[in-house]
């Protein structure tokens, strides 16, 4: 029993994790507002531990270690989408800059 409770544990942790990535990419896109991710945050983590709540003291049978690894695949696939967006916003804003701006396009 212990363990299992470390395992959901580690699971809500990268899910909260998974969380904030998905509120910054709602900012990228702009379905989140500046100053409002707190707020989002909290929403989505209050309604993400009810339901993990309510499957662990249904008893519903569930995997959490499975659920654990996705949570894990999902915040890097989505961290691999945030650093290329990051990566094209710092390109564009370093263009032209002498040394680490340079391009040999003409």
């Amino acid at each position: 029993m212990l363990e299992q409770i470390g395992i959901i544990i580690a699971s809500l942790a990268g899910l909260g994790g998974l969380i904030s990535i998905l509120v910054n990419i709602g900012k990228i896109v702009g379905l989140v507002k500046d100053g409002e991710s707190e707020k989002w945050i909290q929403i989505l983590n209050l309604i993400a531990f009810v339901g993990v709540s309510v499957v662990y003291f249904a008893k519903l049978p569930v995997d959490w270690g499975i659920v654990n690894e996705w949570m894990i695949y999902l915040a890097a696939l989505f961290g691999f989408v945030v650093q290329i967006w990051g990566s094209k916003f710092t390109y564009s804003q370093t263009k032209g800059i002498p040394v680490i701006g340079y391009s040999y396009s003409k």
